[in-house]
Order: C-alpha cells, then structure tokens, then sequence
C-alpha cells in the first residue's frame, strides 16, 4: 500500500458497542494520538508501528481500518462513477487478490452485496483500463481486504489491515461454537478486576474469561497466535519493524502473578475448555474443574465473574428460580468477594435478591446485557469449609 502515510494516519478501529471509552484508553496506550470515541469504533491517528501494535495486541478492538476515499452518492450510478476515479493502484498490484465487505445502514442503498458488487466493478475496470488485466476476487483470504461504509448518502472506502477480526485468538477451533466473543470477555475483565486477586469463574462454559483472564495478566499479546494480516502483502510493508513490533509484546510475557479458577457443571463444556488452554501453547495458572456452582463454599477475596444462562431454553419461572438461587448462594458461600453477573435476561435480573453497586450496559453479539457488580460482604451463616476453591 504506497498509499499510507508512515508518520501520521487516520485510522477507524472497530469494536462493540459500549466499549468505545475503553477501547480508546487503550489506544492510547499503544501510542495512537487523536483519540476520539465513535458509535462502535474510535478515530485516531499513527504511523506503521501503531498499527502494528494495535493489530498484534489490543484486546478490544474488532479490525483495524484505513480510511482511503470518502464522497456522497444517492445511487449505484454515482457510487460506482466515484470509485472509479481512485488510484486502486496506490493500494494494490494487478496480480494481487482482494476482497470487498460491505456495511450498509442507507435508504439509498438496500443490499450491502450489491453496493460491494459496483465498487468491485470499478476497481476491476479501473486496472483492466490501465492495464489490460484485471485483479482477481478472493473472498477467503485476499491479499488486499476493502470495507466498503454506507451510512445514508456518506460513502467511505477504507483498507482493512486486520482481515480476520481480531476478537479470533486462534486458541477456539475454527467453527467452535462460544456464547461470549473474546473482546467482550476482555472487556468485562478490565472493568471487574484488578489482576491483583484470585478470579473465579463458575459457569465458564468453553473458558473464554478465564482464557482471556489468563493471557491479560500473562501479558500475552492478543493475537501471539496470528501468523497472517493483510498488511504483510502491502506495497510498504517493513518486515523488520514488524519484528520489532512482536519481539517487544512477546517480551513481556510473564508467568501468572495470580491463579484463574474456572468450573462448569458441564463434563462436555470442561474437556472443552482444556482443549482451548492447551491449544494456547502457553503454562498458564487456569484450573479447570467440573462442578457445581451451587457446591461452592467458603470462598474467599476473589473476583468472581459469572455469565449464566439467559434463559432462551428455560420457561421464565425456571430462569428467575435459578438467578434467585444463585444471588442466595453468592450472599452466603462467597464471603469477602466481588461478584459480576452478566445477562441479557433484565426480568430475571430483576429477581437476583441482591442490590448491584454498579451497573454496566454491555451487547453479547446482539443481546442487550447488564453487567452488575455485587459486593458481598461477611455473614452470619456458617459454610461448610469443605468444598473451598
């Protein structure tokens, strides 16, 4: 890409929803400047090596974007005519492959594909006008990813340097099934916890909050995994200041300084969960265990995180019982602790029998949650010290 400007580029870093300030922070610890908040995303600005550190270790961002062209269209006439007057070639060669995704919210423009099918057109007629050839589409794994932007008649082009989104760490098989995407897991890490205590995480299902609990406090560069990004197939690619980027992350790398305790009822969901941390290739302090939440007791200064079921496969009684039974559970086996509770289900929430100190409004993919933070204080009723963690 002989289009970006090593020293000071605009870049758009998607996330979720409401991560938005924090994703910001983040940025600006890995040496963006210019950090604005969006919806969704945050505008900032930075050269080659901050894209790289924000491509190898944010644990917050979805994809990493380059704004390359903006304009105005009402029609496919006037956005096709528009993408061809730019220089496709300052971004990519004839015999490289690309991609086009598209995101369309616009009373103009009804389809994403068809909008990405007219940008395609041009670029496709802009090379075969210069050079009587034209680049081939990969929609697997292109040398060069464009994201096409529709909001109304606001039309943005931009260079997609991240290809898969970034919330993949490579430790979940490809077609893995997770309830939790790892951005919002980390995102729910950094709000609840302070590295400094003990985490336990019951109900952990496939062990993403204990995986990403693990990694944050190892200071394992998010995507240590990745072996491929867009960005090494551009023009103005340099490979030693790539190395550089992960030499640096990967040197930070320290043992645990505290110990992850994750369980679930589940066999099936634990034998899972061992699978994603050895797949990490990495010696982190997680102990997996199958248990009963409701088996806890005693338990004592941790940060307890828990994300049960919302209660899509339970009639609404059921689920309210079982959120019930749990914030009784939480009052007398966890004393000492604090306690997260994420659910999308705010009827259930509603009879949880505990008073949050803090509520936090956070999406699971298209769900609506809150993240409450209970603190539970010592009581009165004697546990049976057996079943400590």
């Amino acid at each position: 890409m002989r289009g970006f400007n090593y020293g000071n580029q605009d870049m758009v870093v998607k996330t979720l929803a409401g991560l938005e300030d924090m994703l910001a922070q983040e940025l600006t610890d890995l040496g963006a400047t210019e950090v604005k908040p969006a919806v969704r995303a945050v505008l900032c600005k930075g050269g080659l090596e901050t894209l790289f550190k924000i491509n190898f270790q944010t644990r917050l961002a979805i994809r990493v974007l380059i704004p390359i062209e903006r304009f105005f269209a009402q029609d496919a006439q006037k956005l096709y005519s528009e993408c061809k007057k730019i220089n496709w070639q300052n971004y990519m060669r004839k015999d490289q492959t690309f991609a086009i995704d598209a995101a369309v919210s616009s009373k103009y423009f009804n389809h994403s594909k068809f909008a990405a099918l007219k940008v395609k057109d041009a670029l496709v007629d802009s090379f075969r006008e210069r050079y009587g050839m034209r680049p081939s589409v990969d929609t697997e794994r292109p040398d060069v990813q464009f994201s096409l932007h529709i909001d109304q008649d606001r039309i943005q082009i931009l260079m997609d340097s991240s290809g898969e989104s970034l919330h993949r760490r490579g430790y979940r098989p490809d077609g893995a099934m997770a309830p939790l995407s790892e951005v919002l897991a980390a995102a729910m890490l950094k709000i609840a916890w302070d590295e400094k205590t003990n985490l336990l995480n019951p109900m952990c299902g496939s062990g993403t909050i204990a995986l990403e609990a693990a990694m944050m406090n190892a200071r394992v560069p998010a995507q240590f995994k990745r072996t491929y990004f867009p960005f090494l197939k551009w023009e103005n690619f340099d490979r030693e200041l790539w190395n550089k980027v992960k030499t640096e992350a990967i040197g930070q790398i320290r043992e645990n300084t505290v110990d992850v305790f994750a369980s679930d009822i589940d066999p099936d969901a634990v034998a899972t969960a061992m699978q994603n941390l050895a797949s990490t290739g990495l010696k982190l302090k997680i102990h997996f265990e199958q248990r009963d939440f409701f088996r806890y007791g005693n338990v004592r200064n941790h940060t307890v995180i828990i994300n049960p079921p919302y209660g899509e496969r339970l009639i609404s009684e059921d689920i309210g019982g079982l959120y019930n039974e749990m914030a009784n559970h939480l009052k007398h086996a966890f004393p000492g602790c604090s306690a997260w509770v994420i659910s999308s289900n705010l009827a259930a929430l509603k009879r949880f029998g505990l008073k949050p100190s803090r509520k936090i409004t956070l999406f699971n993919g298209p769900l609506e949650c809150r993240y409450l933070k209970f603190d539970l204080y010592e009581g009165s009723k004697k546990i049976n010290p057996k079943h400590e963690t």
